[in-house]
C-alpha cells in the first residue's frame, strides 16, 4: 500500500471512530443526563496517554463535539480515580477498566 494511501485510509479510520465515540457518548447519556439543543457541558476524563484515547481527541480538536451541541472539557484522571469521581458527579464520562470498577 502507498504511503499516500495509507495516511488516507488511516485519517478516514480516525474520523470514523472519533464520530462513532461523540456519537455513543451522546446516544448513552441521552437516557441520564437532560439533553439541551444547545451547550451541554460534559467533563470527560481520560487516564492515560495511549492511543485508545486518540478518537476522543480529535472528535474535541474537529470540533465534532461542537457541532453535536456538546461543550466537552477533556481531563485527565488517573484511572483509579475516575469511577469516584464519577459517582461524585465531577464528570459525566470515563473510560475505566475491571479493576476500577
Amino acid at each position: 500500500m502507498s504511503a499516500p494511501l495509507l495516511r488516507s485510509t488511516l485519517r478516514q479510520t480516525i474520523t470514523r471512530r472519533a464520530t462513532f465515540l461523540a456519537s455513543s457518548a451522546t446516544a448513552i447519556l441521552a437516557g441520564h443526563i437532560p439533553i439541551r439543543a444547545q451547550g451541554t457541558k460534559l467533563v470527560v476524563a481520560w487516564g492515560s496517554a495511549v492511543v485508545s484515547y486518540l478518537p476522543l481527541w480529535i472528535a474535541s480538536d474537529t470540533g465534532i463535539f461542537k457541532k453535536h451541541g456538546l461543550d466537552v472539557d477533556l481531563r485527565y484522571i488517573a484511572s483509579a480515580v475516575q469511577m469516584p469521581a464519577i459517582l461524585a458527579n465531577e464528570i459525566q464520562v470515563a473510560q475505566a477498566g475491571g479493576g476500577e470498577i
